[in-house]
């Protein structure tokens, strides 16, 4: 069977997008809400519907998903229950054929990307962070300068330390291990 799935900007029609899915209305899941909501019913109904060789239509990549991450984790939902997901403006089409190389490279394109923005964000987030500080703004630093310095033992030992459990045992947040660990290969690679 052919579903489709819109999700709409809070003020928004979404004329375009139903005329780009060719599909009766009856067959389309519809959320009005911002990109930045997590929480989508509408979408968890379709995929608890989906049955193998069912096709979900989605007028672009940007509908489905508010980033890299969450759009590897819908179509990854999508293609588990052996449906596949067609971006109609992108012409791209994702299956569980793990078999078809375009997916394998496009998945890992996706996934390439996603820990590239992630560390965009983090870079930015410290960035500004610095900047604040420098302009006698912000918060005071809840992180004393020697739980700093015991995360970075560990991190220089083993830069894939568990983030989660690294905050876990030094009380440190997980941002700030992170940035901590974006710093220390910054320095470990020259940048």
């Amino acid at each position: 069977m052919n579903y489709g799935y819109r999700r709409l900007g809070v003020d928004e029609a979404g004329d375009e997008q139903l005329a780009s899915l060719f599909l009766s209305p009856d067959a389309i899941y519809t959320e009005q809400c911002s990109g930045e909501v997590t929480d989508r019913p509408a979408f968890e109904a379709l995929v608890a519907r989906l049955e193998p060789g069912d096709t979900v239509y989605v007028h672009s990549l940007y509908r489905l998903a508010r980033d890299v991450q969450h759009l590897l984790v819908a179509i990854r939902a999508i293609t588990a229950k052996g449906a596949c997901v067609h971006f109609v403006e992108e012409h791209l089409c994702f299956s569980d054929d793990s078999a078809n190389p375009t997916n394998t490279l496009l998945f890992q394109i996706f996934g390439a990307l996603k820990d590239w923005e992630q560390a965009l964000q983090l870079e930015r987030e410290a960035e500004k962070g610095l900047l604040a500080k420098k302009a006698g703004r912000g918060r005071p630093s809840s992180v004393t300068e020697e739980q700093r310095e015991q995360v970075r033992m560990v991190l220089r030992k083993d830069m894939r330390y568990n983030v989660a459990r690294l905050s876990r045992e030094t009380g440190v947040p997980e941002s700030t291990c992170r940035v901590i660990r974006l710093r220390l290969q910054k320095d470990e690679h020259g940048v």
